[in-house]
């Protein structure tokens, strides 16, 4: 039987079925029986919905599958507090994301335009790297919070000079 002929027998509720099994690639056993029944198929024609089943790739399952338990919410955070101005600051570096090339050369257009707030976020997205950098000089007698305060200032100074024409990312 081809699929035409096939076409031709199947009622408008096996076709539904078929539709929608085809599109999630399983079917239940007893929604595929239920649907049947009434239909009545010969041996010839239930062997054609077989190979039909086979090659809309349609497998054919005793139970639907219970839907996977959505993972348990996570806890809320627990929010320490710290007095401790390092710990402040390095939070506070964390929370802002990296920038991509393209986003630091929008900022910087809207710097040369005066724009404060794309200052402001150039400067937060890149504390990361003035830690990173003062971690190199720890240890070489000055405190680490004054080694982070003056690559503040160099970062500072850094992003209202940055020159976005030439090509560079910031952190180069």
């Amino acid at each position: 039987m081809t699929t035409a002929e096939i076409e031709s027998v199947l009622s408008e509720d096996l076709r539904h079925l078929l539709d929608t099994a085809e599109q999630a690639g399983t079917v239940r056993h007893a929604e595929l029986a239920e649907v049947l029944e009434p239909l009545e198929l010969n041996e010839v024609e239930q062997e054609a919905l077989q190979r039909e089943l086979e090659q809309r790739g349609i497998d054919v399952v005793e139970e639907e599958k219970a839907p996977e338990k959505a993972p348990d919410p996570l806890p809320p955070p627990v929010y320490e507090t710290t007095t401790d101005a390092l710990q402040l600051f390095l939070r506070e570096a964390g929370r802002h994301p990296l920038l991509t090339a393209a986003q630091e050369v929008e900022l910087a257009k809207r710097i040369e335009r005066g724009d404060m707030q794309a200052k402001q976020r150039m400067i937060q997205s890149n504390l990361r790297l003035v830690v990173s950098i003062a971690k190199n000089y720890r240890n070489q007698g000055l405190p680490f919070l004054d080694l982070i305060q003056e690559g503040t200032l160099g970062l500072i100074r850094a992003v209202e000079k940055f020159d976005w024409r030439r090509g560079f990312k910031f952190s180069t």
